[in-house]
C-alpha cells in the first residue's frame, strides 16, 4: 500500500523554483529533475521505512543526479 504524498506550502514553493532554476540554466533540465522527484516520491510512498532517520522521525532521500533532499 502506498501512503499519500502532501507537500507543505514551502516545501512546494522550492520544488518549482528549483524546477524553474534547472531550466533557466539547461532546457530540459527542469523536465528532467521534476520527473527525478516524481519517481522518488513513488518510491517513498511505496517504500517509506527505506530512507535513513536523519532527527527523530525525520527521513531524508536524495533526489538522483541531483543535489536536493526531500525530508519527510
Amino acid at each position: 500500500m502506498s501512503l499519500p504524498i502532501d507537500f507543505r506550502r514551502a516545501a512546494q514553493c522550492e520544488f518549482i523554483e528549483a524546477a524553474e532554476w534547472y531550466e533557466q540554466h539547461r532546457p530540459g533540465r527542469g523536465a528532467r529533475f521534476t520527473a527525478a522527484v516524481r519517481e522518488l516520491l513513488i518510491r517513498i510512498a511505496q517504500q517509506p521505512d527505506y530512507y535513513a532517520i536523519v532527527l527523530e522521525d525525520v527521513r531524508e532521500a536524495l533526489v538522483p543526479k541531483y543535489p536536493y533532499w526531500v525530508y519527510y
